[in-house]
């Protein structure tokens, strides 16, 4: 019985997987290309397992090499879950406390004692923030700056709080930021293309591009963002970031204690990344991120243990959103919506 039970089970999956409806996805996909509106890849994965991949546009117009499911994507601010992640293991093996001061740390930091850990993982540090992030990253210069503007701004977001953090990892586990990654991280999920320190090769990263004029795409200026540290500074490939979104959901990386206070949040009042939504009785927590007209947007489906995701470096008037929804409505057999391009162009034109 138990056997046929098992049989049952697995067969229900298989069948599900192959119900997505590919073509019409597809066409959906195409539609985007041949109106030249977007480069970006989008997939759904469940339990690890992809069901679905579409690549559309160009990773870098310059060299003609179109987009694949291998390209790297700076991730920008989903740098701050990979953070958090270690803080969290770093708690649950009694290296550190959330709850410990800034100053236990760097007490020549003005109003350090006044700031915990979770202060700063919450953007509550009130600390002041800079727009020469790549600029200001190390510890020295860091410390500098704060001296220099030394004022706390109530609860004020501050950028400068994530690279407080990341020093704050390496200083208590004696190790760089990158080894804690592929130590605590990488290794575990078995994810191939996460990087850190140094951008990858230029023949696996994407280059953005801001809106089109007269039907060509600009280059973003300012590529390298691996300056940004422990703030922005991680790439990706959008696979890579769907299997480490899945992981925190599951509790691979740490324990459920962790999973429930921060990562799988309801009420989206203090929340650190994901917002939750409840759509036909299924909580699904989303989180998006834009650096540098790259975007990369993340849907996790608690019920259904099921990721969708899509990551652009290039897009006219298009959201996200609205292509992820149609990723979910593929497997749970919905429609699949078409864009209305006529009306995309006068909204973006500003004509009634």
């Amino acid at each position: 019985m138990r056997k046929i039970t098992l049989f049952l089970f697995l067969f229900c999956i298989i069948l599900q997987a192959q119900t997505i409806p590919s073509q019409k996805l597809d066409s959906l996909f195409v539609s985007y290309e041949k109106e030249g509106k977007l480069f970006a890849n989008a997939e759904l994965v469940q339990n690890s397992k992809v069901l679905y991949n579409y690549s559309i546009g160009k990773q870098d117009i310059k060299s003609n090499k179109n987009l694949d499911s291998l390209t790297i994507f700076p991730i920008g601010r989903f740098t701050e879950l990979f953070v958090q992640t270690l803080l969290f293991q770093m708690e649950e093996n009694g290296k550190l406390k959330l709850s410990n001061r800034l100053s236990d740390y760097y007490p020549e930091i003005p109003n350090s004692g006044k700031i915990t850990l979770e202060n700063l993982m919450y953007h509550q540090s009130g600390l002041s923030s800079t727009d020469s992030l790549f600029i200001v990253n190390t510890r020295e210069k860091v410390k500098q700056f704060l001296k220099e503007n030394s004022s706390i701004n109530g609860k004020k977001y501050s950028n400068l709080d994530y690279i407080l953090l990341g020093f704050v990892l390496e200083d208590v586990s004696k190790e760089n930021f990158s080894n804690l990654l592929k130590n605590n991280i990488i290794q575990k999920l078995n994810l191939q293309s996460i990087f850190y320190d140094e951008p990858p090769l230029a023949e696996q990263l994407a280059v953005s591009y801001s809106k089109r004029e007269n039907e060509q795409w600009k280059k973003t200026y300012y590529q390298n963002l691996s300056d940004y540290k422990t703030a922005s500074g991680l790439y990706a490939s959008l696979h890579d970031l769907e299997i480490f979104v899945s992981a925190l959901f599951e509790g691979k990386l740490f324990g459920q204690k962790y999973v429930n206070k921060y990562i799988r949040v309801k009420d989206n009042k203090k929340r650190l990344s994901f917002y939750c939504e409840k759509t036909d009785g299924k909580e699904i927590y989303s989180i998006n991120r834009n650096i540098k007209n790259f975007e990369i947007q993340v849907k996790y489906v608690d019920k259904n243990n099921l990721c969708a995701g899509a990551a652009s470096n290039a897009k006219d008037n298009v959201s996200l959103d609205f292509i992820i929804n149609n990723l979910l409505n593929a497997f749970y057999d919905k429609p699949i919506q078409f864009p209305k391009f006529s009306l995309m162009e006068k909204w973006k034109n500003g004509n009634d």
